[in-house]
């Protein structure tokens, strides 16, 4: 695979900010795109159930992320209404540049994880899925401690 023989730095200094990522990345972080998906999951939720319910989680849960992601990317923001506006929004904040308050947003998604995870935990008796959400709250854990490593790093 061609990604896995390019070093990180290449693919998100270089890589990233081209084809066919930037379409990529204005496609999967749309507000339109998913407020579309979240719509027409409602409206096949009224003849299908099942797949509508689907559909509508999978919208929700993007439209969740882009929320969050709109506020998280300084540098490097996406097209977060494409197809209507190729406007980007850089945010002063970033889940991962230190350089645009990192070590502030990372505990604050640290702990978004960690509520989250803690809440499905409490909702499922499926040993699986406990494991997949013992897996999150540890990332979660992760995410909260991380801005101590960057100061020590700095």
């Amino acid at each position: 695979m061609v990604i896995a023989q390019t070093p990180g730095d290449q693919i998100w200094d270089i890589e990233y900010f081209k084809e066919p990522w930037t379409t990529i990345g204005s496609v999967s972080n749309s507000f339109p795109v998913w407020i579309t998906i979240l719509v027409f999951g409602f409206l096949l939720k009224q003849k299908l159930n099942i797949a509508g319910t689907l559909i509508s989680i999978v919208g929700l849960s993007g439209l969740a992320h882009v929320i969050l992601d709109f506020f998280t990317h300084a540098d490097d923001a996406h097209q977060h209404f494409w197809p209507i506006s190729s406007w980007r929004f850089e945010s002063p904040f970033s889940y991962w540049d230190v350089d645009h308050n990192a070590a502030f947003i990372l505990p604050i998604e640290g702990l978004i994880v960690l509520l989250s995870s803690y809440l499905l935990w409490r909702r499922t008796s499926v040993k699986f899925y406990k494991v997949l959400l013992a897996l999150s709250i540890f990332i979660g854990f992760v995410m909260l401690l991380s801005p101590i490593a960057i100061l020590i790093a700095r």
